[in-house]
């Protein structure tokens, strides 16, 4: 997953499953401005549809993705 910061703070990107249930934090910390790379394992997760969200003080961003076996 990549993304990119236009101001450096405190952010926040989880998974969450279809039923909304918050199934891994990929990053709770604080972060430069700039473009960020996040690998996801998602070995764990059984097939389906996930959400993940991005998250800090002055925007939030949720998008779908999909997890094959």
């Amino acid at each position: 997953m990549n993304f990119t910061l236009n101001k450096s703070g405190f952010v926040t990107l989880n998974v969450y499953d279809i039923l909304g249930r918050k199934v891994k934090t990929l990053i709770s910390t604080t972060l430069e401005t700039g473009l960020h790379q996040v690998d996801f394992n998602a070995s764990a997760l059984s097939s389906g549809i996930y959400f993940y969200e991005i998250r800090t003080a002055n925007f939030q961003k949720i998008n779908k993705m999909m997890v094959v076996r």
